[in-house]
């Protein structure tokens, strides 16, 4: 899957008055690979991140599906009805492919690779072109899945009825699998902050200078992030949709995304992300990878849901984070502190809540904690914003409710603001400015009359008359 999300790291790194973390780039598994480094020396983050991105090179070439490659060995021999011996790992990667699909109904499914290359995405410079319908057909009929495979050791087959239609990618799996090496790698090198983002598939290493990474979502149809949010050790966030790999033919968009159900590419939603907590599986060898995959997998499950229509903008499914390693080892007084404050949320036109959240930080040294933002374009309609939003919301909320903050009463924004409010748990000012968000950035853990209070006459008193 190749999605782009943006890291805004740098650009933060500057604003708030800290150094640049150590930063290399890639092109592996047929996306862009960023890797970024805090607080170490330079030849160290360098010789880490190197090993990193070796390793990242290994597995592309050893499972790239469509280049020779022990990948397109076992197709062949599928393909041909044959058994083919793979190595341990192979084996492994398949048993655990087939588990995952099989928790999410196959509907993420690393067995459609004929699927992908009848459409013609197996390759980088695909054609705008619909496939043949009498071999779409024979395809789906076919019904190819990974769970079609019999594995006896490292004896990989089709079973007693082998289906010759099953062709393993390993597309939308093996970056999962390239992450948890990196975080193995790292830990292995003494690397304890670190940022890895494989095509939109991110995961954030311990903090860049104390304070959570932040990342943005970039918006499914224009050049600039759709909202931005922190990640803390040992979380990680996954987006997919229809605007990397896609082609247009008489105004319908057909992305890579394919739904095995139809064969055809989903039309459910323009882009789905899905955050996952630090702390899963008990930080067992692997976590990560079946993190990832349950990301896959629920990401699929949304982009293939009916009902919907492609028009429909963004869909998000975040879940709620709990407590990781990192804050289990932070002391118990802050912690508690932070879970005491109310949520801020920003709602505001295009990217004007980041920048406010950037000159918060500049004020107040510091990243605050429990807060996000969304930015509205002009032509956005606020129902179709409304399941982000929602989501964002639920981020920041740590039970002692939200205030939002709009900028122009009556425009877009604030009227997606508004069908968020629920009185006494998720209040709403109109009008914000830097003055108003420091100040309730520093009363937040008053009750939420007095923030609201506060707020507003911060706002109100940051605006007058300069005399000389």
């Amino acid at each position: 899957m190749k999605t782009l999300l943006l890291a805004l790291i740098a650009l933060l790194a500057a604003a708030c008055g800290r150094p640049a973390p150590h930063a290399q780039e890639s092109y592996v598994f047929g996306t862009r690979v960023e890797v970024l480094v805090w607080g170490e020396p330079g030849e160290k983050a360098r010789a880490a991140t190197a090993e990193v991105l070796r390793e990242f090179d290994r597995l592309h070439r050893t499972y790239h599906a469509w280049q020779p490659s022990a990948m397109t060995a076992l197709n062949e021999a599928l393909a041909a009805g044959r058994a083919h011996e793979v190595t341990p790992e192979f084996a492994g990667f398949i048993r655990e492919a087939q588990a995952m699909s099989a928790r999410g109904d196959h509907l993420f499914d690393p067995g459609l690779g004929r699927l992908i290359e009848l459409w013609g995405f197996h390759d980088d410079s695909f054609k705008a072109e619909l496939p043949d319908p009498e071999k779409l057909a024979a395809l789906v009929r076919a019904k190819p899945s990974i769970a079609d495979l019999r594995i006896d050791g490292t004896k990989v087959s089709g079973g007693d009825t082998p289906n010759t239609a099953v062709a393993l990618d390993f597309g939308g799996y093996l970056k999962g699998v390239a992450l948890d090496r990196a975080a193995a790698i790292f830990k292995e090198r003494g690397i304890a902050n670190a940022l890895i983002n494989i095509g939109g598939n991110v995961m954030a290493l311990g903090s860049k200078g104390g304070t959570p990474w932040r990342v943005g979502i970039q918006h499914p149809r224009q050049p600039t992030p759709m909202a931005t949010l922190e990640l803390r050790d040992g979380e990680a966030i996954g987006t997919s949709g229809d605007y990397q790999r896609f082609f247009e033919i008489d105004g319908r968009r057909y992305c890579h995304l394919i739904d095995p159900r139809t064969g055809r590419p989903s039309t459910g939603a323009q882009a789905v992300s899905v955050l996952i907590p630090a702390g899963f599986d008990g930080g067992k060898g692997g976590h990560l990878v079946r993190r990832r995959q349950q990301a896959a997998v629920h990401r699929r499950r949304r982009l293939a849901r009916p009902g919907r229509t492609p028009g429909h903008r963004p869909r998000a499914a975040c879940r709620r984070r709990r407590p990781g390693r990192a804050d289990r080892r932070h002391a118990r007084a802050p912690q508690a502190r932070i879970a005491a404050m109310i949520g801020i949320f920003l709602v505001t036109h295009a990217t004007y809540g980041e920048s406010l959240i950037q000159c918060a930080c500049h004020v107040l040294n510091k990243r605050p904690p429990r807060i996000a933002q969304i930015g509205i374009a002009a032509q956005d309609d606020p129902l179709d914003a409304l399941p982000m939003a929602q989501q964002l919301l639920g981020l920041v909320d740590s039970g002692k409710g939200v205030l939002i903050m709009t900028d122009i009463f009556g425009a877009t924004p604030a009227n997606l603001a508004t069908k968020l409010l629920k009185p006494g748990r998720v209040e709403g000012i109109a009008g914000v400015n830097l003055p108003m968000l420091v100040r309730a950035l520093t009363y937040r853990d008053r009750d939420m009359e007095t923030l609201i209070a506060k707020a507003v006459a911060g706002g109100r008193d940051g605006v007058l008359h300069m005399i000389p």
